[in-house]
This record gives structure tokens, C-alpha cells and sequence, in this order.
């Protein structure tokens, strides 16, 4: 935790210091300079650094409220990563041609149009992040299953003040509309607080999924962060069967094996799931498919024979360049991956964390096995 508070200490300067150096270079190229636009940026630049830590600190009594407060300060944050990376190359490329003695003189109105056309070119990408967002797609997994079945993979729906119950109604939509067999969810079902999803009647929409074998989920890291006795709770009482390292059997079509995070203080082993089971000491004869949210450590569930691992956590990146990050956080990044004998599919996940957007990555998703 001390370690944490450092990191995110760490954080916000860096984040600070990237709105200040954009609010600073964007007033020195605007067309409109002067006191207004002046104390504009500072009264501004110093509500969203603090806006960033004060969020989720500070609840309102108005839940809509809080929700556009939160979108605006993650929208400002997306913002300012692509004003930053912009204005920086700018700088970058003024530097070197003045070391070379280049000179290179742009009129007010040049500098005017490149100005309103980096505001238009940042605003373009966020609209279309966002769209990305919203319009979530299927894939498909070919599991060759020996009976028709269906079963449909969702991962981190993050459910509580930015995806809210509106939102859920369109997933749960989509999912009945493709008539499951078995849904599966591979965590962070919650984002962070039981108590947001429980005011706005969430469990009543969770409850409308038809299936015909049944819910299963998994824990996810923001699970934890809720409160995971609470939210575990919760989520039985709207027909979902949580397995926290424990497994279960489909009848005639596969053994699903549900890991608890990460996280988890005493996450057991593969093996030792197996073993505590009904079926140890016998051979197995249907397929095994494991639910783990994130996908690192993977050469257990090769070393151990699973057919299938579902994961999710990583969110495809979820915005680019931090998508470099992720990717080298994990073993897998999104798609479909072979490592041995073992299948591995980490989904996107239908929704997002923090902000609301999709960019340079893939699109929201839900997975189809059959």
C-alpha cells in the first residue's frame, strides 16, 4: 500500500506537469490571447489536477452528478496524453531546426489554423475512441465442442457509475438475443463500489439473462476493491455461480474451472483445484476450459493440460501508446493465442475502466464458443 501511495503520488505529478506544459504552449500559439484566455487555462488546469485524485475521494449525493464529473476529468486526462504527444513533436522539431540554424517564421494566421486544427484533429480522435467504445462486436471461438452448444464469454463490464444500468439493459440485451447456453464472466463484473450498482437496481437487470445451463463468473481484481464478500454476495443472489477456485462440470460438454485473481491471498493452483474436486483421480473426459481474469502466469494452465483459458483484465490496452504498456505487463494481450496444447483467448471485454474510449485498439467485444 505504501508503495501504491508513492506510485500514485508519482502519477500525479507527471499529470500535472502534462497539463500544465499543454495548457502553457496551447496559450502561446492561441489566436486569443490575453487576461481571459489566461486565467481561463489556470482556473481550468487547476480544477483537473485536482478534479483527477478529488473524484473518487469525494462522493456527491448526486450520483448523475458524479458520473459527469468523473467523464469530464477522464475525457480531460485523454486529452491531455494526445495534446501532450502533439505539442512535444512540435517542440521537438523546433528545437532541432533551430540547432541547425533553420529558420523557420509561421504568421498568426498559419499559426491560428494549425492551432484550431490540432484541437479538431485531438477531438476527432475522442469522438471515435468513444464510438469504438459504445458499438461492441462478436467474436467467434471454435471450440468443436461434441454437442451443439453455445456458450458466450464476457469480461470486465466494470458496472457502477460510468457504466450504469442503461448500459447493462443493452448488454443483457445482446446476450439474450444470442440465446447462451452457459454465459461466462471473467471477471471485474464490478468496478468499484457494490454500493452503486446495488442503487441502481442492477441485480434486477443481471436477473432478466436467460441461459440454459446456468451464469458463471469469476473473480476479477476490481472485485476486490468493492469489496469482494459483499459483491460475491450479491452476485449469488442474482443467480450467478461464483467459482473462487473451484470447478464444475457442463454435463456433456466440459469441466469449467473458475480461478480467483491474482489478487487473491491464497490463490491456489491448478492442480490443487483439481484435486480438492469430485473428479480427481479420474480421467478426464470433456474438455477443460479455465476462467483466470488476467492473463499472466499462462504456462500453468499448459503445464497442466487446460484446453481453453478465457481471460480478460487487459482491456485490449484500451487507449494507445498505454497499450505498449499492457502489453508488456502481461503474457498475452487480446485475441486468440496457442502455447502448447492450450488454447488462450483474452477478450477485450465489453466495456472500459476510467475513460470512455477506444483508441488504436480493438473494439469492445463479447466471445462466442461453440
Amino acid at each position: 500500500m505504501k508503495h501504491f501511495g508513492l506510485f500514485f503520488a508519482l502519477l500525479l505529478v507527471i499529470y500535472a506537469a502534462g497539463t500544465a506544459y499543454v495548457l502553457y504552449r496551447g496559450y502561446v500559439w492561441s489566436p486569443f490571447r490575453g487576461e481571459a484566455l489566461k486565467w481561463t487555462c489556470i482556473v481550468a488546469g487547476s480544477f483537473f489536477i485536482l478534479s483527477f485524485p478529488l473524484m473518487n475521494m469525494i462522493p456527491l449525493p448526486w450520483p448523475g452528478v458524479q458520473a459527469v464529473w468523473m467523464k469530464l476529468s477522464y475525457t480531460w486526462l485523454v486529452f491531455v496524453l494526445y495534446a501532450f504527444i502533439m505539442i512535444l513533436l512540435v517542440d521537438i522539431t523546433s528545437g532541432v531546426l533551430h540547432l541547425f540554424r533553420v529558420k523557420f517564421i509561421l504568421s498568426l494566421t498559419v499559426r491560428s489554423v494549425l492551432w484550431f486544427a490540432g484541437l479538431f484533429l485531438i477531438g476527432a480522435v475522442l469522438v471515435t475512441g468513444n464510438i469504438r467504445y459504445r458499438n461492441f462486436v462478436r467474436r467467434d471461438v471454435d471450440l468443436g465442442f461434441s454437442k451443439p452448444v453455445k456458450m458466450l464469454a464476457i469480461s470486465d463490464l466494470h458496472l457502477g457509475l460510468l457504466v450504469n444500468a442503461k448500459r447493462l439493459e443493452k448488454f443483457v440485451e445482446v446476450i439474450n438475443r444470442e440465446h447462451p447456453d452457459v454465459l461466462l464472466i471473467a471477471g471485474d463484473l464490478v468496478d468499484r463500489s457494490i454500493s452503486q450498482v446495488q442503487e441502481q437496481g442492477m441485480g434486477e437487470i443481471l436477473r432478466r439473462i436467460e441461459t440454459t445451463m446456468g451464469v458463471y463468473a469469476i473473480a476479477g481484481n476490481h472485485e476486490f476493491y468493492a469489496g469482494e464478500e459483499d459483491t460475491f454476495a450479491w452476485m449469488e443472489n442474482q443467480g450467478i455461480t461464483v467459482l473462487r477456485d473451484s470447478l464444475v462440470m457442463i454435463p456433456g460438454v466440459a469441466y469449467l474451472l473458475g480461478r480467483d485473481d491474482q489478487s487473491a491471498k491464497e490463490r491456489k493452483t491448478l492442480r490443487e483445484i483439481w484435486e480438492n474436486s469430485p473428479y480427481a483421480g479420474k480421467p478426464r473426459e470433456l474438455p477443460l476450459i479455465v476462467l483466470d481474469h488476467q492473463p499472466v502466469n499462462t504456462g500453468e494452465a499448459v503445464d497442466f493440460g487446460v484446453d481453453l483459458q478465457i481471460s480478460g483484465h487487459t482491456h485490449a490496452g484500451q487507449i494507445w501508446p498505454v497499450s505498449w504498456l499492457v502489453r508488456k505487463a502481461n503474457d498475452f494481450f487480446y485475441g486468440e493465442y496457442s502455447k502448447g496444447e492450450t488454447r488462450f483467448y483474452v477478450t477485450s471485454g465489453l466495456a472500459i475502466w476510467g475513460p470512455p474510449f477506444r483508441i488504436g485498439v480493438a473494439r469492445s467485444e463479447y466471445v462466442v464458443i461453440q
